[in-house]
């Protein structure tokens, strides 16, 4: 990697994008917010290279996860190759102490001041597959689909002790339709995810190494490919540990005790 020039901080939202470029000092260049647009995006970055002679290629820039939003910029970033790092929000706002104020373009200079501070030590981003990340949309609606079918079940459970048996009855009627497509679409979504990963040679192979961990199913192993970038992202199992809230760590004061959260949220399983 060249030697690091500026520092870009890019808050991201929905519809737009703040961006705060520093030198390598640390001073503001300059501080835009432009559409959230393949175009705007690309006409930006060319700007600073016309405007300020700024060289992407010797340009750090740090973003927080924010899920969909930022793959139009991660897109772009990755096609002229920028070193880039996507970090959690909470990570930034704990390295930085208290902070008095917030908005996007506040937050958009203290990313840019972490990047700036930290860039030697962050782990920069790389791009999934698009097999993988068909299969996180994949794992996604799965997820969603499971969810809305354990409401449907556990809300006629729950009623039925207490409610007229005949209204019970008509009420799993009305439901029943709604059940049986949603166990359709269950299927076609699982068939989905089974070949996608059987006809992809490393997905596979993943797969069946993870599922060979006693207590490990296809649903656990998928979210762990897909959350570390099959593997790439998190390689030591105690960093996975971690991340997944099952490593704990003391949080004591005096005679209080308190654990940490884990930050991974597991998929609905049946």
């Amino acid at each position: 990697m060249n030697t690091t020039r500026n520092f870009i901080g890019a808050d991201v939202s929905k519809k737009t994008l703040d961006l705060c470029l520093l030198d390598a000092d640390g001073r503001i260049i300059s501080r835009y917010q432009i559409e959230n647009k393949r175009k705007t995006i690309s006409a930006y970055f060319e700007e600073l290279q016309t405007e300020h002679g700024v060289d992407i290629r010797s340009t750090f820039v740090c973003l927080e996860h924010t899920g969909v939003y930022s793959n139009l910029l991660l897109d772009y970033l990755s096609s002229v190759q920028a070193s880039v790092c996507v970090e959690m929000a909470l990570q930034i706002k704990r390295s930085q102490g208290i902070q008095r104020g917030k908005g996007d373009k506040m937050d958009a200079l203290r990313i840019a001041e972490y990047a700036h501070i930290h860039h030697r030590k962050l782990r920069l981003w790389a791009p999934t597959r698009k097999q993988v990340q068909e299969l996180k949309a994949l794992a996604a609606l799965r997820d969603r689909l499971v969810r809305v079918a354990n409401q449907l079940r556990v809300a006629l459970k729950e009623n039925e002790q207490f409610i007229d048996r005949q209204i019970q009855k008509e009420i799993e009627t009305g439901c029943r339709g709604s059940l049986k497509a949603l166990e359709k679409d269950l299927k076609k979504v699982d068939e989905k995810i089974n070949k996608l990963i059987g006809k992809d040679e490393n997905l596979s192979k993943q797969m069946r190494l993870v599922t060979s961990v006693t207590g490990i199913g296809r649903a656990i192993a998928t979210q762990m490919i897909i959350t570390t970038n099959e593997f790439q992202m998190i390689k030591e199992p105690k960093k996975f540990a971690c991340y997944a809230g099952v490593a704990p760590f003391e949080h004591s004061s005096g005679t209080s005790i308190k654990v940490s959260p884990g930050f991974l949220r597991w998929p609905t399983w049946r």
